[in-house]
C-alpha cells in the first residue's frame, strides 16, 4: 500500500462563517487562528496535528473554504507540520479563486 498525502477541499456557501467555525473547534487540542491571503483563518486538529489538520478560511460574511490534509507517511516533513501543509494549500486555493 502506498503511503502519501491526501487533500480534501470543501466550499461552504451555506452561511458558515469563520466565527462559527472557530466556535465549533474551540477546545480541540490544536487550534491556531491565523490569516491566509488577507482572509481570517483557523487551523485545527482533534488530535495533535501530526498527520492530519484542517484549515478553514472565511472568504466572505456567508462563506468559507475548508482544506483538510491526511498524511499517512510519517517520514514526510508534512506529517509533523500538517497544519502548515493545509495552510499552504488553502493559500493556493484562495489565489486560484481570486483569479
Amino acid at each position: 500500500m502506498l503511503k502519501g498525502t491526501r487533500y480534501d477541499i470543501t466550499i461552504y456557501d451555506d452561511g458558515s462563517t469563520i466565527d462559527t467555525i472557530i466556535e465549533s473547534v474551540e477546545g480541540s487540542p490544536v487550534v491556531k487562528e491565523t490569516e491566509i491571503s488577507g482572509y481570517p483563518a483557523v487551523s485545527y486538529d482533534i488530535t495533535d496535528g501530526k498527520g492530519t489538520c484542517s484549515t478553514a478560511v472565511g472568504t466572505s460574511s456567508v462563506s468559507a473554504i475548508l482544506v483538510q490534509v491526511l498524511n499517512e507517511n510519517e517520514e514526510s516533513s508534512e506529517w509533523k507540520d500538517s497544519c502548515g501543509a493545509s495552510e499552504k494549500v488553502a493559500a493556493t486555493v484562495i489565489g486560484n479563486l481570486k483569479g
